[in-house]
């Protein structure tokens, strides 16, 4: 057998189970989220009685004010989108250098949307003749 050949192997091995990681762990970050959401939305519907209420915090249960809670909340909703946006463009580049391995042609997984400002027309000044 060719050194080389285990070698590549092994690389594309490595490369595809940091894939999985990272979708397992935007998944768990996603679940979390949308239990975050659900907590949300019982605040805004006022499903939550005023004063203090009762949060679990991993394998922790505290007791605190109904505002500080609701703004541990958001900002665990702020970190775990910027975590998932984080893993998604590290799975996009291990995915695009795993197809490199493998020899397939690199698909579009390197493209990024367009932004407004990609997408507003220029200002132009209307021309006048002469």
């Amino acid at each position: 057998m060719n050194i080389d050949f285990v070698e590549r192997q092994s690389q594309i091995e490595g490369l595809s189970e940091e894939i999985l990681e990272a979708k397992h762990q935007v998944m768990a970050y996603d679940k979390r989220r949308n239990v975050n959401r659900e907590a949300l939305n019982a605040f805004r519907s006022r499903k939550v009685k005023p004063g203090k209420v009762w949060f679990n915090v991993d394998d922790l249960f505290i007791k605190m004010p109904q505002v500080d809670g609701k703004r541990l909340i958001e900002k665990d909703q702020t970190v775990l989108t910027d975590e998932m946006a984080v893993l998604r463009t590290n799975m996009k580049n291990k995915t695009m250098e795993l197809q490199k391995l493998e020899g397939s042609e690199v698909s579009s997984l390197g493209l990024e949307p367009m932004t407004k400002n990609d997408t507003a027309a220029p200002e132009t000044k209307p021309q006048r003749k002469r």
